[in-house]
Parts: C-alpha cells; structure tokens; sequence
C-alpha cells in the first residue's frame, strides 16, 4: 500500500526541523476505551502487518514539548517497508491531523465502536482506579496479583461521558457515512475471542480481506497482553467517593 509523507518543517525545533513523519497505511480510529489497542494488537501478530501504537498522539506530544526525540523513538513517526503499517488515532485527535494531513476521509480506516455506555463506565473506572491505586494502576497491563478490587466509580460521572462518547461517536459515524475505505467494526469483534489465543477466523478473515492481505491467524489481543482484571467493568456505583477515593486536592 501506499505511504503518506509529510516533511514537516518545525522552526521552534531547530535540531529537529527536518523531522519525517509518515502516515500509516492503515488508520485505527475511536475513542479511549473502545478496544483501539486491542484491535492494534491482534493486527500486529499478522507477518505482514506492523503496530505503530498512538503513532499521531507521540507525534502531536513532540511538536507541542519542542525537544528533540530519541533515534530509538524517532523510528515511531516512519513505516517500516514491505509491511502494512497500523497506527491509532483518537477522536479528539482528529482535528490535529487534518490541519497535518488533510481530511480523514482520504484514507483507509477500521472505524471501531463500542456502546457508549460500556465506554463511559470504562473510562470513569479507569480514573477512579488511577486516583486509588496512584502510580501502580497501569490501563493496559497487570501488576498486581491477585488482581485488586476495583474502585467504586461515580453514577453522575458515567452519564457525563456516556453522553459525549454517544456525540462524538454519532458524529464520526455521520461523517464517514460509507465509504469504501472505511471498515466499521464493532468491539464485540475485538473480544469474541477472550476465552481463546486467536480472534474468531471469520473476524479474521473480515479485517485481513479489507486489507487486502493473505489469511493468518490473528492472536487474541486480550489473551496476548495478559490482562487478567477486567478493566471498567463497573463493579460498584456510589453517588459520591468515599473518603478513600477523594483526590488529595480535595480533601478536607
């Protein structure tokens, strides 16, 4: 497939003005929480297909700091050849993309949804976690055996994003209508095959065919990152925090 390259000249980088950032041949495209990494994951144990994670999220971050970036790093913002090259991109980064590299449209895209609800609860599970559990709670990897009872999340908090996911989500849906560049996948795709380590092969089959490459396996992604808690899973609703759960800054 086809390469993007855009040569971006950054004056305020001066040791970096001659940056290279390509655009994956293949974009990911949802919101936090909707399986974006999960689908990534799986993609990436195809031979010919290469992950290049929140790709445009990195690079957004290094435009914005104006530092210079580590060779190892560097490698993120190219494709690697004779591959199909995946990278992520978040709605609230579509904005930043299309003044980069024109409208969303012109490329390929699996297009990832998921209940608005299920998002909701995921990500206020998420940050209630993380004020918990301070610098050991990780989104997308285990570190604690046995696995740790969730924090209790806020009713009041899961309707506040459910009802901006259920907009944005509406509002992409509308906008790429049905292109035939975009493939429109649905989350329970992403975890059909949670109790196994491969992805159903007719999912398999579905995602390898619109990218036009050979059937393989795909791993199951749940399976592959060894996340044994299910993160967002609502175990308890509460109207307000306990006093464990306050932030700090709010304390009395």
């Amino acid at each position: 497939m086809q390469a993007f390259l855009t040569l971006v000249m950054n004056p305020s980088i001066e040791s970096e003005s001659d940056t290279i950032f390509e655009v994956p041949d293949v974009i990911i495209l949802g919101q936090p929480r909707s399986g974006t990494h999960f689908l990534e994951e799986s993609l990436a144990s195809h031979p010919q297909i290469r992950g290049r994670g929140e790709c445009f999220l990195r690079y957004q971050r290094f435009l914005a700091q104006g530092v210079s970036i580590e060779p190892i790093k560097k490698r993120l913002f190219i494709n690697k050849r004779h591959r199909v090259n995946v990278g992520i991109l978040m709605y609230y980064l579509v904005d930043f993309f299309t003044k980069k590299f024109g409208a969303i449209s012109d490329y390929r895209i699996l297009h990832i949804l998921r209940n608005p609800r299920d998002i909701a609860v995921s990500v206020a599970q998420m940050e209630a976690d993380r004020l918990h559990f301070g610098r050991d709670y990780r989104v997308h990897r285990k570190l604690h055996h046995p696995a740790p009872v969730h924090a209790p999340i806020l009713i009041q908090k899961v309707k506040e994003i459910e009802a901006k996911a259920m907009q944005m989500q509406q509002g992409f849906c509308r906008r790429l209508g049905s292109l035939p560049n975009v493939l429109t996948i649905d989350y329970d795709i992403i975890t059909a095959g949670r109790q196994t380590n491969k992805l159903p092969e007719k999912y398999a089959r579905l995602l390898l065919d619109f990218l036009h490459l050979p059937y393989h396996p795909l791993e199951n992604a749940l399976q592959k990152t060894g996340v044994s808690r299910p993160v967002g899973n609502g175990s308890e609703f509460v109207s307000e925090f306990p006093d464990g759960a306050v932030p700090p800054e709010n304390r009395q």
